[in-house]
């Protein structure tokens, strides 16, 4: 797989600001998260959960003290004029601290994620507008398990589709 910086989709793709999201995620950078936020966002999280952008920031200032991996496995890319779709597959580490006190250590569970995002061009910049997230399962996964290539979403992308 490419690092997605090398991508050509746009003269600043919209894989960039995916990474700079991760990248701040992983860094605790709330400030950068919030410049990648559009104003009116909206993220449903894979329990459901809807949030605006003042609730998926304390949400996340939540999560970085938790979250201690986030590797992105597989892409695909549409964009059309202002606005590009991101759906990706990415493996998170998430500390998980033991219940009550002396209870042990925790541990650090490992889950993967698809995500879609909604990215919309505003002043020369990718600004989230709508993420969607969705818990996967074994049987969720492409063929191999870990992968890294896209096949399975190429092969579901209709002729004409931008290439991943």
């Amino acid at each position: 797989m490419t690092d997605i910086a090398d991508t050509p989709y746009h003269p600043v793709s919209p894989l960039v600001a995916e990474d700079r999201f991760r990248r701040a995620l992983l860094n605790s950078s709330l400030r950068t998260l919030a410049a990648l936020l559009d104003d009116s966002a909206i993220v449903v999280d894979a329990s459901g959960c809807v949030y605006d952008k003042r609730a998926i920031l304390s949400h996340f200032a939540l999560l970085v003290e938790q979250l201690v991996g986030l590797d992105l496995l597989e892409w695909h890319v549409e964009i059309w004029g202002d606005t590009a779709v991101v759906v990706s597959r990415v493996r998170r580490l998430v500390l998980v601290k033991a219940p009550g006190k002396g209870a042990g250590k925790g541990g650090v569970i490992s889950e993967e994620v698809r995500y879609t995002r909604v990215w919309r061009m505003y002043d020369g910049a990718w600004r989230l507008a709508a993420s969607h997230a969705t818990g996967l399962h074994d049987m969720d996964r492409p063929p191999g398990g870990q992968g890294g290539e896209p096949a399975a979403v190429d092969a579901a992308r209709p002729p004409g589709g931008s290439k991943t």
